[in-house]
């Protein structure tokens, strides 16, 4: 193929050269084809983009190593380039910005991300021998749930919490701050 003028450009601001275009239609094993006009591009891996699994409902799950359909809610094994330390880069690396990510890589780092630990503290709940102590569910109003739930969903996510299965419990008092959040 022949080269076009049709250019990618990468994350580190390198140009990516490209040659046409190809109509492919892909089986990932989610019971469905996905077909797709693929840019003929000079990397080597095939790359697919954010573009191709937006357009498809395609969620990537990269701590289960596996891709999911968001419409058929199937899902399939997949695997990740490996990166050292996952952060965000700049097209550019002639700008401020990228200097400050580079001197601050901690700005960029998603949160839950393990960080490294830097003292010998380690913490332990003790409890007292016999029964659990537990506490008496109480309602909360639908507002206040839902922000609960959204607080609880986004500590999962990030690997800040885990589910338990304690059978030790108290009850949830929320209060707004001064911010009114």
């Amino acid at each position: 193929m022949e080269r076009t003028t049709y250019d990618l450009c990468a994350a580190n601001g390198t140009t990516i050269h490209t040659y046409g275009w190809l109509p492919l239609s892909l089986n990932l094993g989610l019971r469905r084809e996905f077909t797709w006009r693929f840019v003929v591009a000079d990397v080597p891996h095939p790359i697919i983009g954010v573009d191709f699994l937006s357009h498809f409902g395609l969620l990537v799950d990269c701590r289960n190593n596996r891709i999911l359909d968001g419409v058929t809610t199937l899902s399939a094994p997949a695997s990740a380039a490996n990166a050292l330390i996952p952060s965000v880069k700049t097209i550019s690396s002639n700008t401020p910005i990228d200097s400050l990510l580079t001197e601050f890589p901690d700005l960029t780092r998603p949160a839950g991300v393990q960080r490294e630990i830097r003292h010998n503290t380690v913490h332990h709940i003790r409890t007292v021998p016999g029964p659990p102590v537990t506490s008496r569910p109480r309602r909360l109003a639908p507002d206040r749930l839902a922000i609960a739930k959204a607080e609880f969903d986004a500590m999962l996510r990030d690997g800040t919490a885990r589910r338990s299965e304690s059978s030790w419990s108290s009850a949830l008092h929320i209060l707004p701050k001064k911010d009114n959040g």
